[in-house]
Order: structure tokens, then sequence, then C-alpha cells
């Protein structure tokens, strides 16, 4: 029988994102905010995004976007094994 692994998922290094969230095994969930100053990116009129991405994991971000803040959630199945 195989052991579940319950861990924190850290923020990715990225100074202009705060994130914290929790994995069950390779399935997790965090909830982040970050700033798109850096990019010049204003939000006058205030918008939701959905993306979805198939990389070193995959993840679907739902993000709440208004002035040049994005606040939102972060469903993520872990494609490599879990570090013991």
């Amino acid at each position: 029988m195989s052991k579940k692994q319950v861990g924190i998922i850290r923020n990715n290094g990225d100074v202009h994102t705060a994130q914290i969230g929790f994995h069950i095994g390779r399935v997790g969930v965090s909830v982040y905010v970050r700033e798109y100053w850096k990019y010049k990116s204003w939000f006058i009129i205030p918008g939701v995004s959905v993306d979805a991405v198939n990389g070193y994991d995959r993840y679907v971000d739902i993000e709440a976007k208004i002035l040049f803040v994005g606040i939102g959630i972060r469903f993520i199945w872990i494609k490599r094994k879990v570090k013991r």
C-alpha cells in the first residue's frame, strides 16, 4: 500500500508573487497574490483570467485582476515524484 504524502507548496522564488498552499500526494491547491507593476501592466476594468499550463507540472490558475494586483487560486497536478 502506498503512503500518502502531505506537504506545503512554497513560493517559487519570484519576489513579485506570494503564495501558500498544500498538496496531498501529487495533487495540490495554492492561493497566491501577484503584482504586475514590474510588467507595467494595469487593469483599469477588473477582470478574471483562467490559465492552464502543461509543463514540469500541470496547473490551472483562476485569477482576479484589478489595477496592478492579481489574486488567484491554483490547482496543481505534480508530474514528478515528490521527494521524501
